[in-house]
C-alpha cells in the first residue's frame, strides 16, 4: 500500500514541526535550569571572601531563558513583539483616557488568556495524536504482507 502524496506530505511535515518543537523544549528546559541556578546560588550561605568576589558579578545578571525561543515561526515572534511593544507605549503616554483597572475586568482577561492557552495545548495534543496515528499508519503500510 502506497501513502497518497498529500497524507505524506503531512506526516513529514508533521514529524519536522514535532522535531522542532522537542528541540525548543530540549533548549527552554536547559535554560530554565541554568537561570534558576542562578538563583540558587543567590540564596546560599558563602564565606565573605565567597561574597565579595561575587557581587562583583552580580552588576551583569544571569538570564539564558527566553520566552520568544519557544516559537517556532517568526510571523507570532513578531506579533507578540509588536503587542509588547504598543502595550509599553500605552504606559507611557500616562492615562488620560484610561479608566482604573477593574479587579473583575483583569480577573476575566486572566480567565480568557488561560482558556486560549488550554486551546491551545489542545491543539497540540491533538496534532501529536495525529502524528502518532500517521506514524502507525505509515508502519503499517510500508510493513511487508
Amino acid at each position: 500500500n502506497v501513502l497518497p502524496e498529500e497524507v505524506v506530505g503531512q506526516l513529514r511535515s508533521l514529524v519536522k514541526t514535532n522535531e522542532e518543537l522537542s528541540i525548543k523544549l530540549s533548549e527552554a528546559r536547559r535554560d530554565y535550569l541554568r537561570e534558576l541556578a542562578d538563583h540558587r546560588d543567590k540564596q546560599r550561605r558563602l564565606s565573605p571572601e565567597t561574597e565579595e568576589r561575587l557581587a562583583m558579578l552580580e552588576e551583569h545578571p544571569v538570564m539564558f531563558y527566553e520566552p520568544l525561543d519557544t516559537l517556532l515561526d517568526e510571523p507570532s515572534k513578531a506579533f507578540i513583539r509588536d503587542v509588547i511593544a504598543e502595550r509599553m507605549k500605552l504606559g507611557f503616554k500616562g492615562e488620560p483616557q484610561q479608566r482604573e483597572a477593574d479587579p473583575a475586568t483583569a480577573d476575566l482577561e486572566k480567565m480568557a488568556s488561560a482558556r486560549q492557552l488550554e486551546e491551545v495545548e489542545k491543539e497540540l495534543k491533538a496534532a501529536q495524536a495525529e502524528l502518532r496515528q500517521l506514524r502507525q499508519a505509515a508502519a503499517r503500510d510500508a510493513a511487508p504482507p
